[in-house]
């Protein structure tokens, strides 16, 4: 109820204009309200537009979203990992929150806006009964206070009990951000706060109950009764730079931009805090014992056999500077070259047992172990952002000080579009960098680990050709992986005994035909190491709908159906004590006899899109279910409904 009453209170004071509008609707977004984001390099802002389309509003967990059936564990904001190889990232610095932090506001997400007029956009999604109810809330607000000086507004709340017992989790997640765009001078920047919050419940208890119909979910026995866990995540970032000579437009997509500044500064500063906790009752007498589940699920006890408050923490303030120059003015060669330095001043923490020898702020039977490291690098890149038929660049990181020294990056990539209809992308990126912090060293209450293991190697050779006329893609990656860091069936982190590669491919394929519409998205997936990277040969994503316009063009529904599916293979299992998937070879997850298939109405009229989900449809039939990874079945069938309104008058 409590999102419901910021949603009304949104709607009918937040941007009041907007609301049951008896004007005809002839103000295009894009006219008024332009969206930008930084490259993967940071090079340049590229144009969004704002999103408009009714297409796939149904898809609104963003582990879906990724058109594949991910190992998840199941409800709103739950961590996830993805089944495409190629959609994984390295582990980060702060390791355990790696698998949420899709529902995290960071820097690197960030959107920039040019408003107008003010714009603002609400977006509220529900489903299942009352008692288990899940609920996501985001608004957007952006507008200019003049014609240099934007501020923006994000907000997201998002509540679901979960399906099954002990599910419950929470997400408050803001972001302020702001740009200033001068002739010599730019700056853009966000603040953001994230708490997220999950109940974790371990799985259920006997893989069994999932296929008994008589049998509830909510009722189903699971393996953690009393398990919370918390991440906490607070950034502050921004990015400001000042052209010595010539001037710059920012936006390379641009069709009158002139990119003509000789010599720059940049300066980039971000300051990351991050923990996560996680706590658990176990028996504490004989007239208490919360749970025998709870307490015979842990493996080892090396802190407090009466309860779990494990916590891990980082922090991090990074500075760059770097000195940009326009090589076209001696070279000839129409491209940026930057050069400079970064510092980062790295602090981590972690729980120990109290008779551990470096102890601060004890609490209970629990210290403190923490570390400082100061990493410093040379980076330096040359890239050419700024044609429309041909973009390439190259980079080059290198660090020669304390954690991370000797660590080195570097990779290039370039893009030729041909008549406009056709692109092609080839990019190619090496890393050879030490295992971060918390794989190095890590104690807690039933999880610990202290290795030295030498550099981890990936070289990462991608490819991908793009018909837009055709409506067809086809991306194919290849993998060189030395000293590959993985978590065992212990869920402890450990190197693949030999080198191994991992290639896949990927076709997607758009078919519009009238008012049928069918998109399909087929990946197949090799691993040279199984027991240290599990992948399904064959992940695929179908959906498929007619599309049909009313009352002259004022109103579309789109009514159709999605479907995933994944070959069966060992998906990795699921710690709740550090937040991390590992690896496992007893229950073989996904076939093609069982997919995750939901149905759904999409509505658009003039600024409102509206949509009715049935998901997992196949749970009406009660003889089977599937499972996203062990102990976490498929959830039963819910009724989601869901609404996205528009408001930039």
């Amino acid at each position: 109820m409590k999102i419901l009453f910021i949603l009304f209170i949104s709607i009918f004071f937040l941007n009041p204009t907007g609301y049951c509008s008896s004007v005809k609707d002839t103000i295009t977004i894009p006219a008024r309200v332009k969206a930008y984001r930084f490259n993967a390099d940071n090079t340049s802002l590229d144009s969004m537009g704002i999103d408009t389309a009714l297409t796939r509003i149904e898809i609104y967990n963003p582990p879906f979203r990724d058109e594949a059936l991910q190992v998840f564990l199941g409800n709103l904001g739950d961590p996830y990992q993805s089944v495409i190889y190629s959609q994984r990232s390295a582990y980060p610095d702060f390791l355990f929150s790696n698998y949420v932090n899709y529902d995290l506001h960071k820097p690197e997400n960030t959107i920039y806006y040019k408003a107008w007029t003010p714009y603002t956009e609400i977006s509220y999604f529900t489903g299942g009964p009352k008692s288990r109810q899940e609920q996501k809330l985001n608004v957007i607000h952006t507008q200019n206070i003049n014609k240099s000086v934007n501020v923006s507004f994000l907000g997201d709340f998002n509540y679901s009990d979960g399906q099954y017992i002990n599910q419950l989790m929470k997400l408050h997640a803001y972001s302020l951000s702001s740009s200033y765009q001068g002739k010599r001078y730019n700056i853009f920047g966000s603040i953001n706060y994230n708490l997220l919050q999950h109940h974790e419940n371990g799985g259920i208890y006997n893989n069994d109950s999932a296929f008994n119909p008589s049998q509830k979910a909510e009722v189903v026995p699971v393996n953690l009764n009393y398990a919370v866990s918390s991440v906490r995540n607070q950034n502050i970032s921004f990015q400001q730079r000042f052209y010595l000579t010539g001037s710059y437009k920012s936006d390379s997509l641009h069709a009158n931009s002139k990119w003509n500044e000789v010599v720059s500064i940049i300066h980039q500063f971000h300051y990351d805090r991050n923990s996560r906790s996680y706590t658990d009752q176990m028996k504490t007498a004989h007239t208490d014992i919360p749970s025998l589940m709870d307490s015979n699920y842990y493996r080892h006890i090396y802190i407090d056999a009466t309860k779990t408050n494990d916590s891990a923490y980082f922090r991090r303030i990074e500075n760059i500077f770097q000195l940009a120059i326009n090589t076209n003015q001696w070279l000839n060669v129409p491209a940026e070259l930057r050069f400079g330095i970064k510092n980062q001043i790295d602090k981590y923490s972690y729980s120990v047992p109290i008779n551990a020898d470096s102890i601060k702020n004890v609490l209970g039977n629990y210290g403190r172990n923490g570390t400082t490291s100061i990493n410093n690098s040379f980076i330096g890149s040359l890239t050419n952002r700024f044609s429309k038929t041909i973009r390439w660049g190259a980079f080059a990181e290198y660090f020669f000080s304390d954690y991370k020294a000797n660590d080195l990056e570097f990779g290039g990539d370039i893009e030729k579009s041909i008549w406009g209809n056709f692109i092609l992308k080839v990019s190619d990126h090496f890393s050879s960098t030490k295992p971060g912090y918390f794989i190095h060293d890590y104690e807690s209450n039933h999880i610990q680990w202290h290795n030295s293991f030498n550099q981890q190697q990936v070289n990462s050779l991608r490819g991908g050709l793009y018909l837009k006329k055709f409506k067809f893609s086809i991306e194919a990656q290849y993998d060189n992986l030395n000293n590959f860091v993985y978590f065992d069936t212990a869920a402890l982190p450990k190197v693949a005994s030999n080198k191994f590669s991992a290639s896949s491919l990927t076709v997607n394929k758009l078919i519009d035909w009238g008012i049928f519409h069918t998109n399909f998205r087929l990946t197949l997936q090799r691993s040279g190491d199984t027991a240290a990277l599990p992948l399904p040969l064959f992940s695929g994503f179908n959906s498929t709908y007619i599309e049909v316009l009313m009352f002259k063009k004022v109103l579309k529904f789109q009514l159709g159906f999605d479907v995933f599916y994944n070959s069966a293979f060992y998906a990795n299992a699921y710690m709740p004590v550090t937040g991390m998937f590992y690896s496992q070879h007893k229950q073989l997850i996904g076939n093609y006899n069982y997919p995750f298939t939901n149905v759904f109405l999409n509505i658009k009229v003039k600024r409102l899109c509206f949509f009715l989900e049935y998901e997992q449809i196949n749970s009406l039939d009660t003889s089977q279910r599937g499972f996203f990874l062990p102990h976490y079945p498929y959830n039963p069938g819910i009724l989601k409904y869901g609404l996205s309104w528009k408001f930039y008058d």
